[in-house]
Formats: structure tokens, C-alpha cells, sequence
């Protein structure tokens, strides 16, 4: 099952909540400026880490380590100072979610756990730096075509990353708004209403859209596809792509295209090229369409398990529930919540 908007707004808006509690009045300060920001935080540190170090199992350039005093939120060298803005208050998204009780249940809890709580993290960052009324100015009520997401990055001061998120809020149909290089290769993806979007670091140059843009200065608008990693596609959608500075952005939806008059969707035109897998955690058999980017094992699609799923959740002895390790101290086989 794909994690619904509803829930994904929901948790985002607990993060929110969460570091206002914990810090009165900083969302404010993050938004003017995050790393300033939480430099003065004793809870959390930030680590400047290379590239290669942040590995490919977060939507961003970044990765959240819990088993440091304090945890980490770690950001590769390598990005503008816009995306490291972006990426610190995604990966604060992991630190608030993984140590809140209601949080951590909630996307342990869900159909689609990775996509819950990155969804979160990154609807988080980019709200943080473009508010409402920001995002108003260049995005209409049907929803956003490329170069009102490429306006939406010249006329503020946020990331690409950050306008890509708070542009694919606005579609009105399933689809994604993606940062690719002009190799075609994904940078960054936010998908919308449940649509599985490409992986960070995919080669999407031979589908229609992108090898369009890639021939027409990073102009295009075509009916395309999404190439996934294990050899399937996506249906057929709906895709606008503009230069964004020497990136394209890519606007994908199944239907109701905000450039497009007449846009209805085209269900059941992919193909997954998929063999049948049975999830080691909890026994469910499905065909393969994802694989995690950390341990390239098959996803499961009931409940997010892959390989990473027994390293990284524990069960409690007391009320037998299983939960994500941050939630036990260090040796200890009863989590938090149960020994409070």
C-alpha cells in the first residue's frame, strides 16, 4: 500500500509541533537559518561528512546517526548551501520522529514505513523554508508546471530540493516533482498521492521526458515514464521539464496536468518486469517494483521490511510490539516507553 498525503502532512506537522515544544519559537530561526540555528541546540550536533560516508538510503545527501552523544545529523561536503539548509531540517525530521513516541509508532506502524518518514522529513524541510504564502506567489491553485517550480527557486532563497517538495504538495493528481543532472541521473525526487518515485542517483536519460529535455536545453514536455531500478516502469504520466540553473526539473503527473487543458490518466500501462519475492520479516509474498537503497534487497510493499528491517528493529520482552532500535538504551531488551 502507498502512504497516503494525509498521513504524510499529518507526521510532518508532528515534527513541527515537536521541535516547537522542545525549542519555543525556533521554527522561525530555522527557517532564517537552520545550521546557525542548531549550533545551539545541546540535543543535537552537525557533522560535515564526504560524499561516499552518507550513503544512498536517504531521500538527501545526508544521514541521521542516533548512536552518537548527542545523535548526528550528518551533511555531505559537497552540497550548495541551500541544500545543506534543506538537508539539516530533513534529517532533524529523523532525529524528532525516531526519539517521539507517537511519531516513531506511527511510521513503524505504517503500510510503507521509508516512505512515511521520509515523506515527513522532507515535507518538514520545506515548509520550514518556504511558507505558505512564499509558495502562493509562484504556484497556483491546479497545481505546479516546471517553470513555476524553477520560479519558485529563483524568487527565494530556498533549494531546489526545498521548492521540488512544497511543488509536489500542490499537484492535484498521483505524480512527483524530480531534480535530475544534465545526465538524466536523479538528484532528488518528492512524490505525490502514493506515486513511487524514481531513486535518488537512477538513470532516467532514456526515458521520454528527460531524453526530450536533454536534446532541447532542458525544455520538454512529453507523455513519459519512470524507469525503476530493477528493470520495471511506471505507467504512463503526464511530465513538463524545465532548466533549472543547470539542472532540470521535472514535473510528473498521472492526470490533471496543470500545463495540459486535457489530461486523463492512463492506468495500467506499466510493467514491472518483476519476479515474486517473500518478505523475510513477515512472510509476505509479493512481485518485486522497489528495492532499498541501502542493502538492495526487494521491498515489501505491506509493511517497508527489506534486509535493513532486522538489523534496525528490535522486539520488546515486555509488551512484545517491534519497534525501530532507537527506542531500546544501549544492552537493554525492554524499550523506553515500557521501562518509563
Amino acid at each position: 500500500m502507498a502512504v497516503l498525503r494525509v498521513d504524510v502532512r499529518r507526521q510532518a506537522q508532528g515534527i513541527a509541533g515537536g521541535v516547537e515544544a522542545a525549542h519555543p519559537g525556533a521554527l522561525a530561526r530555522l527557517g532564517h537559518d537552520a545550521l546557525a540555528e542548531l549550533d545551539t541546540w545541546p540535543d543535537v550536533q552537525v557533522s560535515w561528512v564526504p560524499d561516499l560516508d552518507v550513503g544512498d538510503g536517504c531521500s538527501v545527501a545526508g544521514s541521521y546517526r542516533s548512536d552518537t552523544t548527542p545523535p548526528t545529523l550528518c551533511i555531505a561536503l559537497s552540497a550548495s548551501p541551500g541544500r545543506r539548509q534543506f538537508t539539516a531540517l530533513h534529517e532533524l525530521g529523523h532525529h524528532v520522529q525516531r526519539n517521539d513516541v507517537e511519531l516513531a509508532t506511527a511510521f513503524i506502524m505504517s503500510s510503507d514505513p521509508d516512505g512515511l518518514e521520509e515523506g515527513a522529513c522532507n515535507l518538514f524541510a520545506g515548509r520550514v523554508l518556504l511558507p505558505g504564502d512564499v509558495t502562493d506567489r509562484y504556484i497556483g491553485a491546479r497545481g505546479p508546471c516546471a517553470a513555476e517550480v524553477v520560479d519558485l527557486f529563483t524568487g527565494s532563497q530556498a533549494s531546489r530540493a526545498a521548492c521540488c517538495t512544497r511543488a509536489a504538495e500542490r499537484l492535484q493528481s498521483p505524480g512527483a516533482v524530480v531534480l535530475l543532472d544534465y545526465e538524466g541521473v536523479v538528484n532528488f525526487a518528492q512524490p505525490a498521492a502514493g506515486f513511487i518515485p524514481p531513486a535518488r542517483g537512477s538513470d532516467q536519460s532514456g526515458t521520454p521526458l528527460v531524453s526530450a529535455a536533454l536534446h532541447r536545453d532542458g525544455r520538454a514536455r512529453a507523455q513519459t515514464f519512470v524507469r525503476y531500478r530493477t528493470g520495471g516502469r511506471s505507467d504512463t504520466v503526464y511530465g513538463d521539464c524545465a532548466d533549472a540553473g543547470g539542472w532540470l526539473v521535472a514535473v510528473l503527473a498521472a492526470d490533471r496536468a496543470p500545463w495540459l487543458k486535457f489530461s486523463p490518466p492512463q492506468p495500467q500501462t506499466g510493467s514491472t518486469g518483476a519476479r515474486w519475492w517473500t518478505c523475510e520479516t513477515c512472510g509476505h509474498i509479493f512481485p518485486v517494483t522497489d528495492r532499498c537503497g541501502a542493502c538492495r534487497q526487494p521491498k515489501c510493499p505491506e509493511e517497508g521490511h527489506c534486509a535493513c528491517s532486522l538489523a534496525q528493529e528490535k522486539i520488546c520482552t515486555s509488551c512484545h510490539m517491534v519497534k525501530h532500535k532507537s527506542q531500546f538504551a544501549a544492552g537493554r531488551t525492554v524499550c523506553r516507553e515500557c521501562r518509563e
